[in-house]
């Protein structure tokens, strides 16, 4: 149904009509409610948006984001259409033969249309090739972590933590997490879900970075609750952390 061989702006709009009528209202309620702010939903699982997504990515997906370009750039888009086209980006750079600098290309326009956590997390999951050459990748996605725009600053850490949460890259990765100055909820909340992640991968040089760190007392126990609440820490590790909390 998707699978087309070019995306005309007709057959872009009528795949935003059939995105409409695939509405499911209850779903919609329950998510917005996990989203603040954003009120430009249709209301699809994201099961149906990856099923979407990957019909996608069988035709001509370079026109479907060249359209997705143009319609960001004239107005507000629905959440679900964002989500598609960064799922659509995130298999085909992985499976299809896209070079690094087409990859980071599609990072750069898609960045600027992420405005809430869901949208960032669910694309940065996906964007498995940059696994494959971390260190190609790595001052690129340094600059959005240096970025003030309070997304694109998550979404250089969720990147981080995605793929670079590994021995070559752990010790740098930990560093970072100081030099993030941002006071944005949804950074810290990101920083915070990576440090304890990193707990669960490296808890010996994770310990020694929160018993030395600069990060500010939010992210600093938003962390600790992460890492207790996580079903990969032992019980006796976690009574440590709890009393490592900053009053």
């Amino acid at each position: 149904m998707w699978e087309l061989e070019s995306w005309t702006e007709k057959e872009y709009e009528d795949f935003i009509v059939q995105l409409k009528e695939m509405e499911d209202t209850e779903y919609r309620s329950f998510h917005s409610s996990l989203l603040p702010g954003i009120d430009h939903l249709i209301g699809i699982r994201t099961p149906k948006m990856r099923e979407i997504a990957k019909q996608i990515c069988k035709g001509n997906y370079e026109d479907l984001l060249y359209q997705s370009n143009k319609h960001f750039i004239q107005g507000k888009v629905y959440y679900e259409q964002s989500v598609i086209e960064g799922m659509v980006i995130g298999y085909c750079t992985n499976t299809k033969k896209a070079t690094i600098y087409q990859t980071k290309q599609y990072i750069s326009d898609f960045a600027p249309k992420i405005d809430n956590w869901a949208t960032c997390d669910i694309f940065c999951a996906g964007m498995k090739a940059i696994q494959k050459k971390p260190e190609e990748y790595w001052n690129f996605i340094l600059q959005y972590v240096d970025d003030c725009a309070e997304f694109k600053v998550r979404m250089g850490i969720v990147l981080l933590m995605d793929y670079y949460l590994i021995e070559e890259y752990i010790d740098r990765v930990l560093l970072i997490c100081d030099r993030v100055k941002q006071e944005d909820y949804y950074v810290n909340m990101a920083i915070a879900w990576l440090i304890s992640v990193a707990y669960v991968k490296f808890q010996d040089k994770t310990m020694d970075y929160l018993k030395n760190n600069n990060l500010s007392k939010f992210t600093y126990n938003k962390a600790l609750q992460k890492i207790v609440e996580s079903n990969r820490v032992s019980k006796e590790e976690k009574e440590v952390i709890r009393t490592m909390k900053r009053n």
